[in-house]
């Protein structure tokens, strides 16, 4: 049975989508620290983020910094995983899929 539709196999492209959901939503999170950056030293919950805030002396810079790192580190990670062993880059794939998911109600709500 052909699973391919116009010749692209499904899990690439389903794997591809999670790497850009995951990527979409870390940069829509950025995006509300900066258009709320004159409020955000008081309202940021997390208390490792409200330290890169201070470190700065209110300027989300650093912090901005080390989420994009963060970020980018992570994603790298999973492409190695994924050139490595394609089962294992699908879990952890889907761990991060239902984490920024749930990051994402977050801060919708």
């Amino acid at each position: 049975m052909n699973h391919f539709i116009f010749g692209i196999s499904p899990i690439p492209s389903i794997f591809a989508a999670v790497v850009l959901f995951v990527a979409l939503v870390s940069a829509y999170d950025a995006y509300l620290v900066v258009y709320n950056w004159d409020v955000i030293e008081t309202s940021e919950e997390n208390p490792v983020c409200l330290y890169l805030i201070q470190l700065g002396q209110g300027d989300v810079s650093i912090f901005l910094r080390a989420k994009t790192g963060g970020t980018l580190v992570v994603l790298s990670v999973l492409g190695a995983i994924y050139r490595r062993n394609k089962r294992k880059a699908h879990c952890v794939a889907g761990g991060l899929l239902v984490f920024q998911a749930g990051l994402l109600a977050y801060l919708l709500h």
